[in-house]
């Protein structure tokens, strides 16, 4: 757990956005989450929850890599994803948990990225058959993130 594993949370997103980007290759994707996410050993997904999950501008990045994953994923079998679609919700959830506790604090402008990336990724879950109780912690965050009201600074607006 050296200076590999440090470098591989600072560039999953960027990996993950090049696989995702393979879309004649799918099954990459597929090989990509099997040895980045699906490992017994869950400290490379706590430790991008803890990296991904305490900016705004991250974790939206974060949530539409993941996104483009799952869409890639959809070309597949069932059967050939195996558990992949299963740890992304795993881990974008441990990621939005994470950026949670911040979401009361960012304004507007940081929350539009991040209902989109979320909605993007909620879409493509649902077209890999992902069911309601697998993204049911996604959606409630997506409702959360709509209502909570953002603070906004004494005499500006956004």
């Amino acid at each position: 757990w050296g200076a590999g594993f440090s470098g591989l949370v600072l560039q999953f997103v960027e990996l993950a956005e090049v696989v995702a980007g393979q879309t004649e290759a799918r099954e990459h994707a597929r090989t990509f989450c099997q040895a980045a996410l699906e490992g017994p050993d869950r400290r490379l997904r706590l430790q991008l929850a803890n990296y991904y999950g305490r900016q705004p501008r991250a974790t939206a990045r974060f949530t539409s890599a993941m996104a483009g994953l799952v869409e890639n994923l959809v070309g597949l079998e069932p059967a050939d994803r195996g558990r992949s679609v299963e740890v992304i919700v795993e881990t974008t959830e441990m990621v939005w948990r994470h950026a949670e506790r911040r979401l009361q604090t960012y304004g507007r402008k940081q929350r539009e990225p991040l209902e989109a990336a979320l909605e993007r990724l909620l879409g493509a879950l649902a077209s890999a058959g992902a069911g309601e109780a697998e993204t049911a912690s996604l959606r409630q965050m997506r409702i959360a993130l709509a209502r909570r009201p953002p603070r906004e600074r004494l005499g500006t607006s956004e």
